[in-house]
């Protein structure tokens, strides 16, 4: 591999995907399987550019479960998506003086949750969720990424309302220094880490609905204290205004310091017709030092046939300079054979 490879970022320039997927089903939709294939192009990357995926799935009244495989090139590109794990931003030193840097690698995912439901005679209970998920991540060499095995429960309210329970035991496996903590980047190594997750969310039959919840635990080398919480105003079938806030406190040993993160992110969708639609999306973001505007127009011109135009613009939070920006379109076309 050509070391510029590895931070090559040809998003500048232009972008061509294309791909074909089949999903099969009982008629009853019990059982599902799927599986495709995509290939994206760019300039220089003729190689590493593809994206497979397939899987399976049963779900009954009590028991759910599915697996899913997914392997991605290291210059496979979704100019309108985002690929988690396939781009690493990391310090190219052991100190904050030595610059940082985004580094692309091949990944190969499996995941797969299981979970069963109890169905109570409770006037204000609906279900009682029971589950397990388990996910792993491989780099091409098929080295370790990351993994992690989820406990979780969930209690549906009749009325919509939710509680989620969940206690997470994570492993990372660096191979770069990672620029998180305030004073100096993470060394390359294994970290295993646990720590406990409790949400609610309110009844989304009203108008006005919200979220909370709380994260506290084990994280890398030190420990995390998370509080997030959402609200969305909305006026059926016209418009949804949502503000999401998340803070982090992260504690790292001596030599790393303390960080405190902050991500706000406001979102609006105004629907001016059964066809046409306009979501705008902010993102505020002290980790990544980004600022972002994400506008989209969607025109249904047939049934599960699409236009989409998006504009996206990207700026520094500590001096508002441009980043970059796009202006994207993608039109979907719905064949039935």
């Amino acid at each position: 591999m050509k070391p510029d490879e590895l931070t090559a970022n040809p998003l500048a320039k232009f972008g061509r995907n294309a791909g074909a997927e089949l999903n099969l089903s009982d008629q009853q939709g019990k059982w599902k399987g799927w599986i495709g294939h995509h290939l994206s192009q760019k300039p220089n990357t003729n190689s590493h550019n593809s994206f497979t995926q397939f899987g399976g799935q049963y779900g009954g009244r009590n028991l759910f479960t599915f697996i899913d495989f997914a392997s991605f090139g290291r210059n496979y590109y979704a100019d309108m998506g985002f690929i988690n794990r396939i781009e690493t931003f990391a310090s190219k030193g052991d100190d904050y003086n030595s610059g940082d840097t985004t580094i692309r690698n091949g990944i190969t995912q499996v995941y797969m949750p299981i979970d069963y439901f109890i169905y109570p005679k409770n006037k204000q209970i609906i279900r009682h969720n029971f589950g397990v998920e388990n996910f792993v991540a491989l780099y091409a060499d098929n080295k370790l990424s990351d993994r992690f095995t989820r406990l979780r429960y969930f209690i549906f309210m009749r009325n919509t309302g939710m509680w989620s329970f969940r206690y997470d035991m994570q492993q990372d496996n660096l191979r770069y220094f990672f620029p998180l903590p305030s004073d100096r980047p993470l060394p390359p190594g294994i970290y295993k880490y646990n720590n406990a997750n409790m949400e609610y969310a309110s009844d989304s039959r009203k108008n006005i609905i919200y979220t909370t919840g709380v994260r506290i635990g084990q994280f890398y080398n030190g420990t995390i204290q998370q509080y997030r919480g959402s609200i969305t105003v909305r006026h059926q079938p016209y418009w949804n205004i949502a503000m999401n806030i998340e803070y982090n406190l992260l504690k790292f040993p001596v030599e790393f310091g303390t960080t405190k993160l902050w991500l706000v992110s406001p979102k609006t969708e105004v629907n001016f017709s059964n066809n046409l639609f306009w979501t705008t999306f902010f993102q505020y973001n002290t980790q990544r030092n980004n600022f972002n505007i994400n506008s989209r127009v969607q025109w249904r011109y047939k049934p599960m046939s699409d236009l989409f135009i998006v504009y996206t613009d990207n700026y520094f939070t500590d001096t508002f300079k441009n980043r970059n920006r796009a202006l994207v379109v993608k039109l979907n076309y719905w064949l039935t054979v």
